[in-house]
């Protein structure tokens, strides 16, 4: 009597221990790396390189929307296909979409604090690619911005919900 009692015990903890475990591995997925990058390749049919690593990540919600940014490192490089995808944009007018951007994630007035690091040296030789695309019955704004520094082999991408 006294170890059927024990063997109950030893199996209702050992599931509550497994199914623990599988909820915990799932909210780690979920806060991946893996999983961010495999929403913005859904989200905006892009192709992100294997082997990326997330650095940073920063999300500010606002009441017209929202803005997440991030910084990945990776292993390999970007395709130069990737950059044609985008709109055609001048580099200038890109850095200052993207300053103005950077700036509704509090970067000018400081309401986040993004250290310095996880900014990208827009005086350093980069590649950038601008998408945007409208849903929500012509109300919702996407834009996404990524910036990519070869020599580092760091991407930081800003993608922007507005309303």
């Amino acid at each position: 009597m006294y170890m059927n009692i024990t063997k109950k015990i030893v199996i209702i903890l050992g599931s509550f221990l497994v199914i623990g475990g599988l909820i915990i591995a799932g909210l780690l997925y979920f806060n991946s790396a893996s999983y961010k990058v495999s929403q913005l390749e859904n989200e905006w049919n892009i192709n992100l390189p294997n082997g990326i690593k997330l650095e940073y990540d920063s999300k500010k919600v606002h009441i017209d929307g929202s803005i997440h940014y991030y910084v990945f490192t990776t292993t390999s490089e970007l395709t130069e296909t990737m950059f044609t995808i985008g709109d055609d944009i001048s580099k200038d007018d890109f850095e200052t979409s993207f300053i103005n951007a950077m700036e509704g994630l509090g970067i000018s007035s400081g309401k986040i604090n993004i250290p310095s690091e996880f900014y990208p040296d827009l005086n350093e030789n980069y590649k950038f690619l601008l998408l945007n695309s409208v849903g929500g019955g012509g109300n919702r704004h996407k834009y996404f911005y990524l910036v990519y520094l070869p020599e580092t082999n760091r991407i930081f991408i800003c993608n922007q919900v507005s309303q």
